[in-house]
C-alpha cells in the first residue's frame, strides 16, 4: 500500500499484489482485529469495485484516483 501511495506501482499492480496477499491470509492463519481490520476491510470493498484491465472499467467503477485516495487515506488512518 505504501509503494502505491508514492508512485511506485500502479493501481493494476497494487490490486493485483492486494488480492494475492488476501488470497494468502487465511492460509497464514493472520487475523485482522479493528481498527486494522476496519481499514483493510474497507480498502477490499473498494478494491472489489476496481477493474484491474482498464478496458472493462464501467461507470460507476472505482477509478484509479479514486483508488490512490482510498489506499493514501488508509495509511493515514493506520499512522
Amino acid at each position: 500500500m505504501e509503494s502505491f501511495a508514492r508512485g511506485e506501482m500502479t493501481g493494476p499492480e497494487f490490486a493485483k499484489t492486494w488480492h494475492a496477499a488476501r488470497r494468502l491470509s487465511p492460509e497464514r492463519n493472520e487475523r485482522w482485529r479493528d481498527p486494522l481490520g476496519q481499514v483493510l476491510n474497507h480498502l477490499f470493498f473498494v478494491l472489489e469495485d476496481y477493474p484491474i484491465d482498464p478496458k472493462l472499467r464501467e461507470p460507476d467503477d472505482t477509478t484509479d484516483d479514486e483508488l490512490l485516495a482510498e489506499a493514501r487515506a488508509a495509511l493515514h488512518r493506520l499512522a
